[in-house]
């Protein structure tokens, strides 16, 4: 081969590797992610809640809340828990759930190995359990807390649902 027929071979190959960078770039920037800075929250190695992925530090934090403060007996409500290290980026671990007044736990996001009444056992996935929490019968209002505990520490939170009669039942 030519020296001029090796250097156009050369120019397609880098033509070549610059074209998929820029694709790579673009599907980056349209998915509104930093791929190279953990400290931007919407980074994806950032950990945060919108970001993709686990730190795999250890937890430092756990946060429960939930998409309704109040709902009816026999209602639901959506249950976030979110888990955190130190640097605030989000971290995976096992986690029981309970309810102090029973009611019952169906897993959404997350691995879910124990959906039960009043307790569920499961793991988060990129840091986040996503469960939904079904109020049993009451007859006056009562709170509820959930309470989200990493399994074997004592590290914990918890979030506070009201349920209030439901006058159908």
């Amino acid at each position: 081969m030519s020296p001029i027929g090796n250097k156009r071979h050369v120019i397609k190959i880098l033509s070549s590797i610059i074209v998929v960078f820029l694709l790579g770039a673009a599907l980056v920037i349209s998915l509104g992610c930093d791929v190279l800075d953990i400290n931007k929250q919407n980074s994806v190695g950032s950990g945060t809640t919108t970001g993709f992925g686990s730190s795999g530090g250890p937890v430092a934090k756990v946060s429960v809340t939930t998409a309704n403060n109040t709902i009816v007996a026999y209602g639901t409500t959506t249950i976030t828990v979110i888990l955190t290290d130190a640097s605030g980026r989000r971290t995976d671990a096992s986690i029981i759930l309970t309810a102090s007044g029973g009611g019952t736990f169906n897993g959404t996001t997350g691995t879910i190995t124990g959906n039960g009444t009043g307790t569920l056992t499961g793991s988060t996935l990129g840091g986040i359990l996503i469960v939904t929490y079904t109020a049993g019968y009451i007859n006056t209002q009562t709170d509820i807390e959930i309470d989200a505990t990493v399994s074997g520490t004592t590290l914990r939170g918890s979030t506070i649902i009201t349920i209030t009669p439901n006058n159908y039942y």
